[in-house]
């Protein structure tokens, strides 16, 4: 008897515990949630269906670079510094499609840069192997210090590729 009696106290008290428990979280569910604008939190942190749609006044202009705005290029890689040319030449007119000869003195220049691809330098270690005249055991050469035993070396194994 004295067990049930400790029993429905314990259940009593977890009853209690339940109670409390489900009264905090629906405290928690009446809240407004916290976003940027409630919080301290930044604004990277809203999903994207809490931010607010701002609409932006127009300005009347158009997008882009404006009428008597200075322009702002690359300037051209020197011709010295260029690794190949390529002259693109029209073979045919562009409206009636007649054929086209001659050369233009002052070609529009284009560059594409490109970094080119990288192959891998691969050093082969032959380790020889050799036996003892006097004894007969065979030795098999090690790898020279500063080599390591892997199959990459540290330019490998520290780039981010692997």
């Amino acid at each position: 008897m004295e067990q049930l009696a400790e029993l429905r106290e314990v259940v009593a008290k977890q009853t209690e515990v339940v109670a409390k428990q489900g009264a905090e979280i629906e405290r928690l569910k009446a809240q407004r949630p916290t976003t940027s604008r409630t919080s301290s939190k930044p604004p990277s942190s809203d999903p994207p269906w809490q931010r607010p749609n701002v609409q932006r006044k127009s300005s009347g202009r158009k997008p882009g670079g404006q009428p008597g705005h200075a322009p702002h290029q690359r300037p051209p890689t020197p011709p010295e510094d260029v690794d190949e040319v390529k002259c693109v030449k029209p073979e045919t007119c562009g409206c009636c499609g007649e054929s086209l000869a001659g050369d233009d003195p002052t070609p529009l220049r284009h560059q594409v840069f490109d970094i080119p691809p990288i192959t891998p330098r691969v050093v082969e270690f032959l380790l020889h192997e050799r036996k003892c005249a006097a004894c007969g055991t065979a030795t098999r050469a090690q790898l020279p210090a500063g080599v390591h035993a892997s199959q990459f070396g540290p330019n490998v194994t520290g780039s981010s590729a692997c």
